[in-house]
């Protein structure tokens, strides 16, 4: 009897080398666990990242076919446009659009390494905010407008009053359309926490700044001209360039590229 005690106590017990075991196998599991969800947090962090610089992108391809597209190549107050420079130096009579150059960290042999090519352009007029092009159908040179609002375009005062001024305008010969004296350009700037920023700007005035998108390494604008031919004469290319890092240091790039037929096409 007291044989079959000891033998029951002796296996009911845990040894030391079985404890030891379990606390291994235990530590070994949580370690696993950990550097499973570490780096399920860096696909999803780099995933994240992706994603956020795929909307940047869409985002400034919207603006640009938005604006792009209601301009044209032509001459207004005896300037042309679309008008490009490089390296954010404006020569005459656009050099008031001349500013900082913006902070790019690519080097020679990285894909989104080039020259800086920025932008000036005019747009259709809308003076009485319609959503529609402004122009003077008879060829007088007033454009009917609906300043009033009551859904009948004119030249009456009421219609014209406070939004027409004919020395702010000018009013194509064949056309009728509006072409307002106001400059519009794409910049590169760097905001001062180091992010570079694509922005939109109205007479070049840094002010009326709105970002089109952020995280921008580069943008490059040509038209037929400056890319040798390989686009459609009467259309301009914008072509922008993505750099971000994540919180590890990681660096992710984004390209995308637009072609816009201008007004003329």
């Amino acid at each position: 009897m007291k044989t079959l005690r000891s033998t029951c106590s002796s296996r009911a017990g845990v040894s030391l080398i079985e404890v030891v075991l379990a606390m291994s196998l235990l530590t070994l599991l949580a370690k696993t666990l950990v550097e499973s969800a570490n780096s399920m947090s860096l696909v999803t962090s780099r995933g994240s990242i992706r994603a956020l610089l795929q909307v940047e992108g869409r985002k400034a391809v919207n603006a640009v076919i938005s604006d792009l597209g209601a301009s044209a190549i032509r001459v207004v107050n005896d300037k042309s446009y679309p008008y490009t420079f490089d390296a954010a130096e404006a020569a005459f009579p656009y050099a008031d659009h001349t500013h900082t150059l913006p902070t790019m960290t690519s080097v020679t042999g990285d894909a989104d390494f080039g020259v800086l090519r920025e932008i000036v352009f005019v747009s259709t007029a809308d003076l009485d905010n319609d959503r529609r092009p402004d122009i003077d159908t008879d060829l007088n040179g007033i454009p009917e407008l609906d300043g009033d609002r009551d859904g009948v375009r004119s030249e009456s005062l009421a219609d014209l009053d406070g939004i027409w001024v004919s020395a702010d305008n000018t009013v194509d010969s064949e056309s009728g359309v509006v072409w307002p004296h106001t400059e519009w350009s794409y910049v590169l700037t760097t905001r001062a926490d180091g992010i570079n920023c694509l922005q939109r700007r109205r007479g070049a005035d840094p002010s009326t700044d709105e970002t089109i998108a952020t995280h921008v390494e580069r943008i490059q604008v040509d038209t037929a001209a400056t890319c040798q031919w390989t686009i459609p004469l009467n259309s301009v290319r914008v072509q922008i360039y993505f750099r971000r890092h994540d919180e590890r240091g990681a660096l992710f790039r984004y390209a995308t590229q637009v072609v816009v037929a201008l007004k003329n096409a």
